[in-house]
């Protein structure tokens, strides 16, 4: 069984998740990672988490090459950190 809303609620430093829909919460987790601002989560009175989606920060985008590249960085550093996890 995944992750139980207890769990979640302690991983979010006692912050119970904001409930949206269905299955779906809202959480701000203690340990995040520093592009996200948030992560949606599903989560089964049955199964527990089965499901995370990470609700990304602004990055800035605009025709410049100092921001393309930081769009790029971001999306490498967020790549490299994914693939550590497979």
């Amino acid at each position: 069984m995944g992750m139980t809303i207890e769990d979640v609620t302690k991983a979010c430093g006692g912050n119970e998740p904001e409930y949206i829909s269905d299955d779906r919460y809202y959480i701000q987790p203690v340990k995040s990672h520093p592009l996200f601002e948030g992560y949606v989560v599903w989560i089964s009175e049955t199964e527990g988490l089965y499901y995370i989606k990470g609700i990304s920060r602004e990055i800035q985008t605009v025709t410049e090459r100092k921001s393309n590249r930081n769009l790029q960085n971001c999306f490498l550093l967020l790549n490299e950190n994914t693939e550590t996890l497979r």
